[in-house]
This record gives C-alpha cells, sequence and structure tokens, in this order.
C-alpha cells in the first residue's frame, strides 16, 4: 500500500484514500482469483487504516516539532541581536569616556 498514489498525495485524506482503494483492489482480485464473494467490512478497513494513521499523527508530531525548534531558533537569533545592540551600545559608551 506504500505505492506512488499513496507516496504521491500532498494530502491526508489522499494517502488514505490510496490505503482503502488498495484494500478495496485486493479483496476484488482475491475473490477473482479464488472465485470468492467476500466483501470489505468495517474491520478490514479499520485493521489496514490503523498503520496508516498512526503514522500520519507521528508526521504531525514530528512537524510540529520542527515548527516549535523553528520558532526557538528565530527567537535565540533575535535575542542574540538585541544582545549584540545592546553591548554595541555599551562599547560606544566605553569609547566615548575614554575620548572624553
Amino acid at each position: 500500500m506504500n505505492g506512488p498514489r499513496y507516496e504521491g498525495s500532498d494530502t491526508i485524506e489522499g494517502r488514505l484514500a490510496a490505503v482503502v482503494m488498495a484494500l478495496v483492489r485486493s479483496f476484488e482480485d482475491r475473490n477473482l482469483r479464488e472465485g470468492r464473494s467476500e466483501i470489505l467490512d468495517y474491520a478490514d478497513v479499520a485493521t489496514a487504516l490503523r498503520p496508516y494513521v498512526q503514522k500520519e499523527i507521528v508526521h504531525a508530531r514530528i512537524e510540529e516539532v520542527r515548527e516549535i525548534r523553528q520558532g526557538e531558533r528565530n527567537r535565540g537569533v533575535a535575542r542574540e541581536a538585541t544582545l549584540l545592540r545592546e553591548l554595541a551600545d555599551l562599547e560606544s559608551q566605553i569609547i566615548s569616556r575614554e575620548t572624553s
């Protein structure tokens, strides 16, 4: 189920739809191949989707951590710039006192 439709989709809905469609096709293929007439039910879909839903949740958590880390990095850069300006001001004050 990790085929091009799943991997190539830009949305969660698209990736999960790819899993469901792959499951439907596998049931149809098996029924044709083995002369069965089994029907796909909720338990089959739930079982098939479970690892993919968990995967999407983990991806969302990773993205959340990346956004937090980026925000912290931005705050760190801003704080560094503030401290560098403060340092430059203090150095200017020291130099002006020394030349007075």
